[in-house]
């Protein structure tokens, strides 16, 4: 596929497609490391007119869980714990706990009920640091009960990573930001990458949109979701390339672990912190002011790496881009 080709289709396709106009971010494609797309679309800062670059730093929403995952097979990598093990053994009071183990946590086959589906729920925008205490939502979630029998089926659900991140910081000593970034950051050159909130020294950094048409609306900065280990990293474009590189290789776990961090569950298909769909595995986030995709496919090597900073809606939505971009290199390699 020629790198000219692909920009041309896709520019062509940005200036054409209703849907496609509306995408306000950054996009990159590679394949077995050829870079073959790699642009901005509209502003990162419309108050000072900023433009995107390869290093604009953006909040994931949910691609935060593949992190938290990897977390979780580093600790057992270090022999501090097990998957297999059960939740009761770092949630003693915790209901079912015994009935659910950390691998059906990280597949999403706990039967772990989504809480803020709960209408009790009142607690899933919060200011200031109050965001990192999971231990809030750990109180609320503690004692509902189970959707299913664990293992019988998949059902996506913030909780369940949740919990892990609270068995990160158990198991470690460590904060969960700080594991991540010694454990993962730091190892892969992720020197743009951490949880939020994205720290003063770091400039270039997207601002959030509820929208930007008819006029540009930002969202409060200072407000994110409680959803530490589900939600809540930042990183750049030129970050997550090294984190599709990394797990090409056994830097960080063996390709033994990788394999299975990327295999759907019996009943599922949802890896650890991964959609699966046959050699594709991909995640995309919703979260405030932004909304991300990155998919990969791990028999070609192909990435792309989807990065919006206005908030996804029923017409404008990560996943309509991503279908547009896939059709688009589709219809460049049918050339």
């Amino acid at each position: 596929m020629k790198k000219s080709s692909l920009e041309k289709e896709i520019n062509d396709l940005y200036k054409t497609n209703d849907k496609m106009k509306n995408f306000n971010g950054y996009i990159y494609i590679s394949e077995d490391n050829n870079e073959l797309f790699n642009q901005g679309f509209g502003m990162a800062n419309y108050s000072s007119m900023m433009p995107f670059d390869c290093n604009t730093i953006f909040r994931l929403g949910s691609i935060t869980k593949q992190f938290t995952a990897m977390c979780i097979l580093i600790l057992e990598k270090k022999g501090l714990l097990s998957i297999d093990e059960c939740l009761k053994n770092y949630f003693p009071d915790y209901n079912n706990g015994c009935c659910i183990t950390i691998k059906q946590l990280l597949n999403m086959t706990s039967g772990i009920s989504e809480y803020l589906n709960h209408p009790e729920w009142k607690g899933n925008e919060v200011p200031g640091n109050k965001a990192l205490d999971n231990y809030y939502t750990y109180n609320f979630i503690k004692d509902l009960n189970l959707d299913y029998i664990p293992g019988e089926k998949m059902t996506y659900s913030n909780p369940n990573y949740i919990l892990l991140s609270i068995i990160i910081e158990k198991v470690s000593g460590m904060s969960y930001p700080d594991f991540l970034q010694k454990n993962i950051f730091s190892v892969i050159s992720m020197t743009r990458s951490g949880y939020l909130p994205v720290p003063m020294h770091f400039d270039n950094i997207a601002v959030g949109y509820k929208c930007i048409s008819p006029v540009q609306q930002e969202v409060d900065t200072t407000i994110y979701n409680t959803s530490m280990g589900a939600n809540n990293i930042f990183a750049s474009i030129s970050d997550l390339r090294e984190w599709d590189s990394a797990l090409y290789t056994e830097k960080l776990i063996s390709q033994e672990k990788i394999n299975e961090m990327l295999s759907p569950s019996s009943v599922g298909n949802y890896g650890f912190g991964w959609f699966v769909d046959k050699e594709i595995v991909s995640h995309g986030g919703l979260t405030i002011g932004f909304n991300t995709m990155i998919s990969r496919n791990i028999n070609t090597k192909q990435l792309i790496i989807m990065l919006s900073n206005v908030e996804g809606n029923m017409d404008s939505h990560i996943y309509h881009y991503y279908e547009l971009i896939k059709e688009s290199i589709k219809n460049v390699c049918n050339r």
